[in-house]
């Protein structure tokens, strides 16, 4: 179990005011306003490489040597659903990853995508997932008109735009990264 030591949200406490004998009074941080307990979040998620996360973790050698022998057994568990990989829109060197595979036409995948996060809600007895966009991509298309079936079928569009459209179906909260022009 997490004990959260170093959270702004979980382990802070802020001074709210005086109190009538003069003294400062503190309360969590996390009692200012709602927030998720951290305990809560359920995590999931597509990718077009099969590894679970550990495998994944070690790969990207971001996490000192420590910390990943804690999470090892943690992510070990955790397994990516399949992903789309559309080769006009990645970088050429993930080619070689690309294992882990939605096949099929845009509304195939997006079908797909749906289907997944029905049943992740399922499993997890979700009210509400929030999908979050974390990846990059290459392409250049705006979205719009994403439902209609002359710009769905269009070679232009993005492994994101197939994602953000079957959240957005599937009526989820979106929330993309930094770096993504898919909104």
């Amino acid at each position: 179990r997490a004990n959260f030591y170093g959270s702004l949200t979980q382990a802070s406490t802020t001074c709210l005011g005086t109190g009538p004998d003069g003294r400062d009074i503190y309360i969590p941080f996390k009692d200012i306003l709602p927030m998720v307990d951290p305990v809560d979040i359920a995590v999931d998620g597509w990718d077009i490489c099969s590894d679970d996360l550990a495998v994944a973790m070690e790969k990207a050698a971001v996490l000192n040597w420590n910390l990943q022998q804690k999470l090892k057994p943690h992510l070990k568990k955790l397994q990516p659903r399949a992903s789309i990989y559309r080769k006009d829109f990645i970088a050429a060197n993930q080619e070689g990853r690309a294992n882990n595979l939605i096949s099929g036409t845009n509304w195939e995948a997006v079908t797909r995508i749906r289907e997944d996060i029905r049943d992740f809600k399922a499993k997890k007895q979700l009210d509400k997932p929030v999908s979050i966009v974390s990846y990059n991509h290459l392409g250049n298309n705006d979205g719009m008109n994403l439902s209609a079936p002359k710009q769905f079928r269009s070679k232009e569009i993005s492994k994101s735009n197939v994602v953000v459209h079957g959240s957005r179906v599937q009526q989820n909260t979106l929330s993309c990264g930094k770096n993504q022009t898919t909104v």
